[in-house]
């Protein structure tokens, strides 16, 4: 059975992209194992662009990057869910994304959904997607699909029946493909 790990890379706790992560998630885990990380709950430094990860395989730096990486590694699928700020992610993403260079060479062959959530218009989301498409093309993650939804206000998601609808639509996919028998 697949395991699905879901990363809210928002800065705002109970945000949008966290709470559509949370009902895609919730969907998934009565069929499939699944982890959550909200970027905005964990202690994550910097990355320091020291590149020391490359020759010894892990980060130098003591924080919580330390469990996510090893969830990483150990999930078949991951959902990114994150807000677009001026056309790309929120820099506590792409943090995390920088984050994961120790991984780059050893977490191949994964697959991955991305969910942006944005105040722009169309060309905004998609500037933010082809950001996350171009590092799940590095890490040679195979993204399986993106969607990006109009949200401003704190509850725009959770106070919309049409995008609540596409997140169990987008759920019910992720389980018919992963979900075993």
């Amino acid at each position: 059975m697949k395991k699905i790990l879901g990363i809210s890379g928002s800065p705002r706790h109970n945000g949008n992209s966290e709470v559509a992560l949370f009902r895609v998630l919730s969907n998934c885990e009565k069929h499939l194992p699944v982890a959550t990380f909200n970027v905005s709950q964990m202690n994550v430094h910097l990355c320091d662009g020291c590149l020391a990860c490359e020759e010894v395989g892990y980060c130098h730096q003591k924080d919580d990057m330390a469990s996510l990486l090893k969830e990483i590694e150990s999930a078949d699928v991951i959902i990114i869910s994150t807000p677009v700020y001026f056309d790309g992610l929120p820099a506590i993403c792409k943090n995390i994304l920088d984050r994961t260079n120790p991984l780059c060479s050893r977490i191949g062959g994964k697959e991955a959904y991305i969910l942006t959530f944005g105040q722009a218009d169309e060309t905004s989301w998609e500037r933010a997607c082809v950001s996350l498409e171009n590092y799940f093309e590095v890490m040679n993650i195979a993204v399986m699909g993106k969607y990006s939804f109009y949200a401003r206000e704190k509850n725009d998601v959770a106070n919309n029946v049409e995008i609540l609808k596409k997140l169990d639509t987008i759920s019910a996919s992720i389980i018919e493909r992963y979900q075993e028998g």
